[in-house]
């Protein structure tokens, strides 16, 4: 992104600041729905939004392993598949927990 000068926070950041930034958002997204559900504001259930969790930290260590290293962007591409794939896997979680909810 800097050479074609883009001005994004990860250029502003820097690669490995951007990647903990990154890892100190998955945690403390998750960390809140905990909160959320221990503090009984959100259904128990809701707990299945977890089930993005593995694919979110997967994500989280293997862009620490490769930010700021420079390189060919395509080595990006397993990071953003396991963390759209985190996000699916969030919100299918979250609403299968909302649904259990109604349905019992």
């Amino acid at each position: 992104d800097r050479r074609i000068g883009k001005r994004t926070l990860v250029v502003a950041l820097g690669g490995r600041r951007a990647a903990r930034l990154h890892l100190l958002l998955v945690v403390g997204a998750y960390a809140w729905l905990m909160g959320m559900i221990g503090a009984g504001r959100i259904p128990a259930t809701t707990v299945l939004g977890l089930l993005g969790l593995p694919a979110s930290l997967l994500a989280a260590v293997r862009l620490l392993r490769i930010a700021g290293s420079g390189g060919e962007s395509s080595r990006f591409l397993p990071v953003v598949r396991a963390t759209i794939l985190a996000a699916h896997l969030h919100g299918v979680g979250m609403i299968a927990g909302l649904w259990l909810v109604l349905l019992f």
